[in-house]
C-alpha cells in the first residue's frame, strides 16, 4: 500500500500541474485531461502496489485523482490571481493610481473634441492602465496641469471621489475571484470528466490497466 499510496501521489501530482499548465497558459479547460489525471494516477497506484493491486488500490487511486483535479483546477485560479496585473498593480491607491484616474477624465475629454490619441501598448496580462508610463506624454502633463489648477481642498475631494470608485473596483474584483473559487470553478460539464477520471483511476488502480 505505501508504493501504492506514493505511487498515486506522483501520478495525481503530474496530471494536476498538467491540467494547472494547460488550463492558465491556454485559458481553456481541455476536459479529457481531467480524464488524463484519473489515469495518470491509477497507473501510479498499480505501479507502486508491484503485482499486489487490488480494489483498495483501486479506491485509493480513485481518491487521489479526485483531489488532484480539484486542486489543478484550484492552481489555475490562483496562477490567474497572481498574475492578474491589473489587481497587483491597483491594490494600493497611491498618488500615481490616482492621477490614472484623472487621465482617464482628460482623455475622454480629448476624444469628445476630436483630439486623436496615441496610447502606448499595454503590458501583457494588463487591460487598464495604472502608471505614467502607460499614458502619452502630453496627455500626462496636461492631466498634471489640470491638477495644479486645482485648490488644496478640489484635490481633496477629487482624490476621495477617485478612492471611493477604486476601492469599489478592488471589492469587485475580489469578489468576483471569491465566487469563481466557491462555486464557479466546476461546471456541470466537468462532472462529465471528473466522473470519467475517477472510474479510470480505479479502475487501473486496482489492476485493470489491461481494460
Amino acid at each position: 500500500m505505501i508504493g501504492a499510496i506514493v505511487g498515486a501521489l506522483v501520478g495525481g501530482a503530474l496530471g494536476a500541474a498538467l491540467w494547472a499548465g494547460v488550463g492558465y497558459f491556454t485559458g481553456y479547460e481541455v476536459g479529457w485531461i481531467a480524464w488524463g489525471v484519473g489515469v495518470l494516477a491509477g497507473l501510479g497506484a498499480a505501479a507502486g502496489a508491484r503485482g499486489s493491486a487490488g480494489t483498495a488500490t483501486g479506491l485509493l487511486a480513485a481518491v487521489v485523482a479526485l483531489v488532484a483535479v480539484g486542486a489543478g483546477k484550484l492552481a489555475v485560479v490562483e496562477l490567474h490571481i497572481q498574475n492578474d496585473q491589473d489587481f497587483q498593480l491597483a491594490s494600493e491607491f497611491t498618488h500615481e493610481v490616482l492621477m490614472t484616474y484623472v487621465a482617464d477624465q482628460v482623455a475622454e475629454q480629448w476624444e469628445d473634441d476630436g483630439v486623436h490619441i496615441d496610447w502606448p501598448p499595454l503590458p501583457k496580462n494588463q487591460m487598464f492602465r495604472w502608471r505614467e508610463a502607460e499614458y502619452p506624454p502630453d496627455l500626462w502633463a496636461d492631466t498634471l496641469a489640470w491638477w495644479d489648477e486645482h485648490t488644496p481642498q478640489q484635490q481633496a475631494e477629487v482624490r476621495e471621489g477617485f478612492r471611493k470608485l477604486h476601492e469599489k473596483n478592488i471589492r469587485e474584483a475580489e469578489q468576483f475571484y471569491a465566487e469563481y473559487q466557491s462555486h464557479g470553478m466546476f461546471s456541470p460539464f466537468d462532472a462529465i470528466w471528473i466522473i470519467l477520471a475517477v472510474a479510470s483511476a480505479f479502475g487501473i488502480g486496482r489492476g485493470g490497466a489491461d481494460d
